[in-house]
């Protein structure tokens, strides 16, 4: 008798009160708290450019975020995802150099670090058996040096195209909003549909069950690695679309403020555990705290002591207790 698999959940946006329901329920009304006091202090913030101009910076930090949700429902974490979407920001940048003829090699140049930097992680994991966290570390390491031989200044410049579509507006709002919305929907359905990710639920929340039950628990996480990786490539992408250029230090910090997001969002570090909605609610509270700091004029001095301790603050409160145990 086969033991049972763990199935993810099919409806990620309305379900009923469970302890994770709660976390997230949680991580929104902190979210509503944080915008109103911030748009109290700050009548520029209250503007509708000013909330979706916050929702439009969120873009980077939700595709990291995705990545790094697939990689820990597998069990793992992936700290060289920062240092992936700046190498291949770099690199897409040098292919285009500014011209529209070479996009589709440039997204091709991309797809391919990410593919080669998830079967990197993946390797290192899975066949030489070291912890992720150390594993994916080395990796971050190794990539900043590859980023930094390339060029310690800005390199390439961003197609004409991708730049158009990043200040183009339909209707009246901006494409690169609608085009997050349409990202959260793709992603939301594929968590409630897609086998693979059922999968991943089930070897996050227990790997020997799920070998058990005839899952290839290797190919789950190398496939969540790889994922994750090509999904920073991605985000890369954008960086380069919104800034022009790619530099050595585009993205720099950007690891650990997804990680915080993703589990501010109720994803379990254990693996197993996690929703999509919850994930979002993660990504805008950490950009809402970024905005803040700019709306509210911030001393720079402070900014890092003051993001450390909310990200502290809310993860001890937030942090799924049942991973302890």
């Amino acid at each position: 008798m086969s033991a049972p698999v763990v199935a993810a959940p099919r409806r990620w946006m309305v379900r009923l009160p469970t302890h994770l329901d709660a976390q997230v329920i949680g991580v929104y009304v902190l979210l509503l708290a944080l915008t109103v006091i911030v748009a109290y202090e700050s009548p520029m913030f209250r503007t509708s450019d000013g909330l979706l101009g916050v929702y439009k910076q969120s873009a980077f930090f939700a595709i990291l975020a995705v990545g790094q949700l697939v990689v820990m429902l597998g069990g793992g974490i992936d700290l060289s995802i920062g240092a992936t979407a700046k190498l291949s920001a770099m690199a897409t940048a040098m292919v285009m150099s500014g011209q529209d003829s070479r996009l589709p090699a440039a997204i091709g140049v991309a797809v391919l670090v990410g593919i080669v930097v998830g079967l990197t992680n993946a390797f290192i994991v899975l066949a030489l058996k070291v912890p992720p966290f150390i594993a994916t570390f080395g990796v971050y390491y190794i990539l900043q040096g590859v980023v930094f031989s390339i060029s310690t200044e800005p390199v390439g410049r961003v197609a004409p195209a991708m730049y158009d579509f990043y200040t183009a507006q339909i209707l009246g709002i901006d494409a690169v909003n609608l085009a997050i919305v349409v990202f959260w929907i793709g992603v939301g359905l594929c968590f409630s549909h897609m086998v693979a990710i059922r999968r991943l639920y089930a070897v996050g929340g227990n790997e020997e069950a799920a070998r058990l039950a005839g899952i290839n628990v290797n190919r789950v996480r190398l496939g969540s690695y790889v994922a994750c990786s090509v999904l920073a490539s991605l985000a890369g992408m954008y960086l380069l679309m919104r800034s022009g250029v790619a530099g050595p230090t585009t993205g720099d910090g950007a690891e650990l403020a997804v990680i915080a997001a993703v589990v501010i969002g109720g994803v379990s570090l254990m693996g197993g555990r996690g929703t999509v909605i919850g994930v979002f609610g993660g990504v805008l509270l950490m950009q809402v705290i970024v905005a803040a700091f700019d709306y509210l004029q911030i001393n720079t001095f402070y900014q890092e002591v003051i993001r450390g301790l909310l990200i502290l603050a809310t993860v001890a409160v937030f942090v799924d207790r049942r991973s302890k145990a």
